[in-house]
């Protein structure tokens, strides 16, 4: 059952309420979509002792650019299905950037919540050790200076460091962010290490139940029914009605046009604007605009060795959902609720008290905020109804208006 859950007041101080404390762990994800190795995860959480499970989610555009597959509802409702107990969306400036921000916002948010105890997150190398020592490397100023030069932003992180394998990995250098954002929060919570399982990251190929989310996602893209038997059964049950809905897959090639027209209007100048553009690489994406008739071939005329494909590809959707006014390094604002069940209600009772930012949990809520907050909530609003526009049918605007956070 479905139902909008009410406001929920915040205040600063201790973390109980009249039981003992609850141990709640917390994971940064995309669920795009969820599959059984994200249920693995979750498991391994409850086994190290996790009474509540509070999720991060990217909501309608993920870190690597681009759509999420299926909507931030959806993929939350999936997660709250199966396993996890509160789902809070990640903002879109944080959700759609490079490892360190993407880390940062995701390590705020559950700081922010005054309650979480843990933090877990899955590694290939599964070393917490290792990552703790790659974690102690060398200024962000460095990492910086070396991006300038057009270095990626891995490659630049294992040029400042001593360790050559770590971050050849997607998930270790991950992780590593993952730690270097509690010690500049100062946090108190305990991070826990799990070794990935199964196939590799972007993995096309399968091991017994577990498949990388790109392999499900193409395999979707691809009216492949096989997606099925990597996903636990009520998350693949809630992709395919979003299919029968006309709601999945999204894509930006769904609105090609679209995307083409914001970036042939856009000059070098705002070009420039968009976060991690830098070295000239205005004038590339300029040229490359008015060449290009599809994205495939707008990524083709843009991409050289300088940078990744991921960095392009968040560079052309942040240019199509528009310029953030503020950039990823200001503090979280708000915290945003976008599915629970019955432990993760309890945890928001907590937060009641232990909260240290206003708790958006439906559209009433959306005044509390004011400040640079306000600016990262109006771009998350403008980023869903940019989204509507990506579904195999377009949808009307305001969903963030009219649907709360689902109580599950």
């Amino acid at each position: 059952m479905l139902r909008t859950f009410g406001t929920v007041c915040i205040e600063y101080c201790t973390f109980t309420i009249g039981r003992v404390s609850m141990r709640i762990f917390s994971l940064i994800a995309e669920f795009n979509p969820f599959h059984n190795g994200h249920k693995y995860l979750i498991d391994c959480a409850r086994n190290q002792g996790a009474e509540c499970v509070a999720a991060v989610m990217s909501g309608n555009f993920v870190q690597r650019g681009g759509c999420a597959v299926a909507g931030k509802y959806a993929r939350a409702k999936a997660a709250v299905q199966n396993g996890v107990d509160i789902v809070l969306e990640l903002p879109c400036i944080y959700a759609v950037s490079g490892a360190e921000y993407f880390a940062l916002g995701g390590v705020m948010t559950i700081n922010s919540c005054g309650v979480v105890s843990d933090i877990i997150f899955g590694s290939e190398c599964g070393d917490i050790d290792s990552l703790r020592a790659c974690s102690a490397m060398p200024d962000n100023a460095e990492i910086k200076a070396r991006m300038q030069t057009g270095v990626s932003y891995p490659r630049a992180v294992h040029l400042a460091s001593d360790s050559a394998s770590i971050f050849r990995n997607p998930n270790d250098t991950l992780a590593v962010e993952y730690l270097r954002a509690l010690d500049r929060l100062n946090s108190s919570i305990t991070p826990h290490c799990v070794k990935r399982v199964g196939v590799h990251h972007d993995s096309n190929n399968q091991e017994g139940v577990f498949a990388s989310a790109s392999h499900i996602r193409n395999m979707i893209f691809n009216n492949d029914n096989s997606y099925k038997k990597y996903m636990p059964l009520s998350a693949a049950e809630i992709i395919q009605n979003e299919i029968d809905a006309h709601a999945c897959p999204v894509s930006l090639t769904n609105n090609e046009k679209g995307v083409l027209t914001v970036l042939r209007q856009m000059n070098t100048e705002q070009l420039r604007a968009i976060p991690e553009v830098s070295e000239g690489l205005e004038n590339r994406i300029a040229d490359a605009a008015r060449k290009s008739t599809d994205i495939e071939s707008l990524i083709s005329e843009i991409k050289c060795k300088r940078y990744t494909f991921a960095r392009i590809n968040r560079i052309i959707t942040n240019a199509y959902i528009g310029v953030p006014d503020v950039q990823p390094n200001s503090d979280i604002g708000y915290v945003r609720v976008l599915a629970f069940n019955s432990r993760g209600r309890e945890m928001l009772h907590m937060m009641k008290k232990t909260a240290m930012v206003p708790v958006i949990i439906n559209a009433r809520d959306f005044k509390k905020i004011s400040g640079n907050a306000k600016a990262i909530l109006d771009r998350d609003l403008k980023a869903s109804d940019m989204y509507s526009l990506c579904l195999p049918k377009i949808t009307k605007c305001g969903i963030d208006y009219f649907t709360g956070a689902l109580y599950i």
